[in-house]
């Protein structure tokens, strides 16, 4: 198992620099990110490296591309 981190942890010791790590929760913001995105006409579909449809997921994640995205039918509620 290698030591290293990738991150200067020594460094940010000796200048009293603290690193908080945490799990993101994206669902209590993403109203209002997907507001922002309409709001100025983002272009989203820039920041996406690959898209598949859903059925083919298992293969586009084998990929391990930067940024996949997943397409399918809408649900229909009924």
């Amino acid at each position: 198992m290698g030591t290293n981190t990738g991150v200067p942890l020594m460094h940010m010791y000796a200048n009293d620099i603290t690193l908080h790590l945490g799990v993101s929760h994206p669902r209590a913001v993403l109203p209002e990110l997907l507001d922002w995105v309409h709001t100025n006409n983002f272009p989203a579909e820039k920041v996406t490296s690959h898209l598949a449809h859903f059925d083919d997921a298992p293969t586009a994640y084998a990929e391990h591309t930067t940024k996949l995205v997943l397409d399918r039918p809408a649900l229909i509620q009924g």
